[in-house]
């Protein structure tokens, strides 16, 4: 993949393509939008801090969208945390 080259273009490329559909997934859960696109931009992070393991186009998508589940989840669970301590 040409991202893992260090490409920038294919970085923004792919950033433009996924982020749309991540931070929807994430916004379609949480119905805030900042946090929505705080956590979006905390995949993308993620993604390129581990850019050396993810070989294939089906691996970076799988990455991304698996990602912003567990992140989700882990989000969901300290609110509701928060939630019941106020």
């Amino acid at each position: 993949m040409a991202l893992q080259n260090g490409d920038q273009q294919a970085k923004d490329e792919l950033r433009k393509a996924y982020f749309p559909l991540l931070y929807r997934q994430a916004f379609d859960y949480l119905r805030e939008s900042e946090l929505a696109n705080k956590l979006t931009n905390q995949v993308f992070d993620r993604f390129f801090n581990r850019l050396c393991e993810i070989s294939t186009e089906k691996q970076a998508h799988n990455f991304l969208f698996l990602n912003m589940r567990d992140i989700l989840r882990s989000t969901q669970e300290l609110l509701a945390h928060q939630g019941a301590n106020n």
